[in-house]
């Protein structure tokens, strides 16, 4: 199985998500995204698998969020991942990528619904999300989310 993760290694828990990844035996296509930002494509491509829009990946605290005027809400799909891709410091991280599909760590409600996406994947067998105190139904070890997951 390929795996990759769009990583950037002064990020806490993207490499805490990478370490996980590796203690798994997993070695992941690593692609540092600010030296190495995706095409137009690519980024589209990762945005439709998150079940997103490119607003929801950009990380809006970022000075270059707003000196580029990006919290203008009539600006169109195309010119917000233009954006990201002229700033790659606007991607939120990490994503990770398998089996067709995508996950937002840094999300946590986004690691339960693709846990739960690919926990009937015969060809998917790893749980590699950060570990919270309790998931969304209040639980340290809910069988709905993974144990110790928040959703």
């Amino acid at each position: 199985m390929n795996v990759v993760i769009y990583h950037n290694p002064r990020c806490s828990k993207s490499r805490q998500t990478l370490q996980l990844l590796q203690e798994r035996g997993i070695e992941p296509v690593i692609i540092e995204y600010l030296k190495f930002p995706p095409s137009a494509e690519e980024l589209d491509s990762i945005l439709q698998k998150l079940g997103i829009e490119p607003r929801e990946l950009m990380r809006t605290n970022e000075a270059e969020y707003q000196a580029c005027g990006l919290a203008n809400e009539t600006l169109d799909r195309q010119t917000l991942i233009n954006a990201m891709i002229k700033q790659p410091i606007l991607i939120e991280r990490p994503i990770v990528l398998a089996n067709g599909k995508a996950v937002l760590v840094a999300h946590p409600k986004r690691c339960c619904q693709f846990y739960n996406g690919l926990a009937h994947d015969k060809n998917f067998s790893f749980v590699f999300f950060p570990s919270w105190d309790n998931c969304r139904h209040g639980e340290s070890n809910c069988a709905r989310c993974g144990i110790g997951n928040r959703c």
